[in-house]
């Protein structure tokens, strides 16, 4: 009879390197880039919920946003509650350039996480460049969140003023 030694795994580490070799597997399957960007795939081999959560995580972390994004709305389609999803889906839209996307997920998000900051901005941005300055100043006063979140509020509350033609009121932004 044969003795084997026994081997122990921690529960994350194996977690985590099966984690790891499905996002691997599945990003290497990746949907035909005939696919749509913005539609998600439902023919090709990203069927489940968790492949394409997952294997956006993967993309995300080799900075292949683009791919990412695709993951992630494939994920989003099958779970369209997900906070988690909305928030990855925002973002990797935003980073992609999809900004019709990623306006529609920013609403939403912020309908889930009122005070989420980068969706906050992003919405504060689109209205800003539409002219609809009180909209914009809504959604950066409530980004205003921490000390980044203050100084990135003050200075687009600023932009507005001097959109407005309020330049003193603009410097005084400003001072913060």
């Amino acid at each position: 009879m044969r003795h084997f030694r026994s081997t122990s795994f921690a529960p994350t580490t194996t977690v985590t390197t099966l984690a790891a070799f499905a996002a691997s597997f599945v990003a290497m399957t990746a949907v035909s880039p005939v696919a749509s960007a913005r539609t998600p795939d439902t023919t090709g081999p990203m069927r489940s919920l968790a492949g394409s959560y997952l294997a956006g995580r993967f993309a995300r972390s080799k900075h292949d946003t683009e791919r990412a994004a695709r993951f992630y709305r494939n994920a989003l389609f099958r779970d369209r509650e997900s906070p988690v999803l909305v928030e990855q889906s925002f973002l990797m839209e935003a980073s992609e350039g999809h900004w019709a996307e990623a306006e529609l997920l920013a609403t939403r998000l912020v309908k889930i996480q009122d005070n989420h900051r980068m969706a906050r901005m992003f919405l504060g941005l689109s209205a800003f460049k539409k002219q609809k300055y009180l909209e914009a100043e809504k959604h950066f006063q409530k980004a205003d969140s921490g000390p980044i979140g203050e100084l990135t509020s003050a200075i687009a509350q600023s932009w507005i003023a001097l959109a407005r033609g309020q330049k003193s009121r603009a410097l005084r932004l400003l001072k913060l």
